[in-house]
């Protein structure tokens, strides 16, 4: 949860508020640690990276990596006093494949609505779908 108290030299001061809610389950039976230390998710590390690999004598080894879901529902409220902002809701499916503990390939799928926006006296709103894909390397 977020809260934004915004202050104005010749206006009334404004608030802003939002936040989301994330869950995750690893398919296979892998975790993200928590560092406590620090406060901030850990590296996940497969049991198994993945790779294909063809034998010289015929066929081929393989690993699967990590394979993850996720979902997320973010809110945020963006309207107070003259500010009208809107607010906006979102849901985010998520399938994460984790190829080693340095890269992942992640795919997202993200409805959303925006309501109560409101520009030079003009309503404004919607809907939108989102589909989007991401190949991360850390090093």
């Amino acid at each position: 949860y977020m809260h934004n108290f915004t202050q104005r030299e010749a206006l009334q001061d404004l608030q802003f508020r939002g936040g989301y809610v994330y869950v995750s389950y690893m398919l296979t039976g892998e975790h993200i640690p928590y560092e406590r230390d620090s406060s901030t998710l850990g590296r996940l590390k497969p049991f198994e990276n993945f790779f294909l690999v063809d034998h010289c004598s015929g066929g081929a080894a393989s690993g699967m990596g990590a394979w993850g879901v996720a979902v997320r529902y973010s809110y945020l409220d963006l309207t107070d006093d003259n500010r009208l902002g809107g607010t906006g809701e979102s849901v985010t499916g998520a399938l994460n494949w984790y190829w080693t503990p340095y890269s992942k390939l992640q795919f997202n799928l993200i409805y959303g609505d925006i309501a109560n926006r409101n520009i030079n006296n003009d309503a404004f709103g919607g809907s939108y779908l989102i589909a989007g894909t991401r190949f991360a390397i850390e090093f």
